[in-house]
């Protein structure tokens, strides 16, 4: 095995275990088996805003941000808007940016069994779209490099849950993950080129979903 096959196992590894330990202290700290919301209660909170900051500096350069608004109707159902913008830098050197606006709705369960209060499960529309702007090597001026567009238009099912993080319920962080089943195209769907004439393809794209947010 060599120098870089061992710090890239050493590097997983420990991902692995702060992962771990985030749950487990997570899970130490965590107030989820309260309600989300009570109507008897007149100074609920209503309102949610959550974000995240990513940056990843190896073995490619990859940064963004993801945020999101949630209003709560009622103790079961949310409605939430969310999105990101990320940017990259692969290992060849391309370049490419990338957005997303996803609103959506999310149904929040309560049981007896105080484990899965505040758990979720969601339905969201998807639109995604990534611009590459330099192709391998980073260079624009190639003969195959320049802005390039794709589209993606979809709908996606989520499930995760609601962890507080204080007594009073107002910080917490959601955990989870969705997969939305994509129409992928090259140009907007709007555009003047009949649909008959577009190229389309059909794509899945993961969400994963871990962002921190307070409550208000």
């Amino acid at each position: 095995m060599t120098h870089d096959q061992n710090a890239l196992l050493i590097r997983d590894r420990s991902v692995k275990v702060f992962l771990l330990l985030l749950l487990l202290i997570i899970s130490r700290l965590s107030y989820s088996q309260d309600d989300t919301i009570s109507a008897t209660n007149p100074q609920v909170c209503r309102n949610g805003i959550k974000g995240m900051p990513l940056i990843v500096p190896v073995p490619f350069f990859y940064a963004g941000l993801s945020v999101g608004y949630e209003r709560y109707i009622s103790r079961h159902h949310v409605m939430e808007f969310c999105g990101y913008y990320y940017f990259n830098i692969d290992e060849m050197g391309a370049k490419s940016h990338s957005f997303s606006l996803m609103p959506g709705y999310k149904y929040f369960f309560f049981s007896k069994n105080k484990m899965l209060n505040n758990s979720w499960a969601g339905v969201y529309l998807s639109y995604y779209q990534k611009i590459q702007t330099t192709f391998d090597g980073g260079d624009p001026e190639g003969d195959d490099n320049g802005s390039n567009r794709q589209y993606y238009y979809g709908i996606g099912l989520s499930v995760g849950k609601k962890i507080y993080l204080n007594k009073t319920k107002r910080l917490f962080l959601d955990l989870g993950f969705g997969v939305a089943f994509n129409k992928w195209l090259d140009e907007p769907i709007f555009s003047e080129t009949r649909w008959e004439d577009k190229y389309i393809n059909n794509t899945i794209l993961p969400r994963p979903i871990l962002q921190f947010g307070w409550k208000f």
